[in-house]
C-alpha cells in the first residue's frame, strides 16, 4: 500500500510534499491575480500615455506655466503606472521561476543520459 502523499507519474512512484503542493496552489492563485492586474495596468498605461501626449501637445501650443505643470503631472502619472506595471511583470517572472522549482521538486531525479538518442 502506498504511503500517504505519494503519487504515480509516468509509472514512477514519487513522494509528493504537502507543503510543496500548497505552495504551488498559492503561486498559481497569485499568478492569476497578477495577470488580471496586468490587464488593468495595460489599460491604465495606455490611458496615462494618451493623457501625457495630450498634455505635451497643450504645453507646446499654449506655452503657459499651467500647461507645463499639467504636462509634468501627466508624465509623473505615466511613470507611476509604468512602474506598477513593471513591478507586476517582474513578480510574475519570479512566480514562474518559483513554480518551475517547485515542480522540479515533485518530479523524481532522472538519469543524466535520459532523453539522449
Amino acid at each position: 500500500m502506498p504511503r500517504r502523499g505519494t503519487g504515480l507519474i509516468d509509472g514512477v512512484r514519487v513522494r509528493l510534499g504537502g507543503n510543496v503542493e500548497k505552495r504551488l496552489a498559492q503561486v498559481r492563485q497569485e499568478m492569476a491575480r497578477l495577470r488580471a492586474e496586468l490587464r488593468v495596468l495595460d489599460e491604465q498605461v495606455t490611458y496615462a500615455r494618451e493623457l501625457a501626449d495630450d498634455a505635451d501637445t497643450r504645453a507646446v501650443v499654449s506655452q503657459t506655466p499651467l500647461a507645463d505643470r499639467e504636462r509634468g503631472d501627466a508624465q509623473d502619472g505615466l511613470r507611476r503606472v509604468r512602474r506598477q506595471h513593471d513591478e507586476a511583470v517582474a513578480r510574475v517572472a519570479e512566480l514562474v521561476a518559483e513554480q518551475d522549482a517547485l515542480l522540479e521538486r515533485l518530479l523524481p531525479r532522472t538519469e543524466a543520459g535520459r532523453g539522449d538518442g
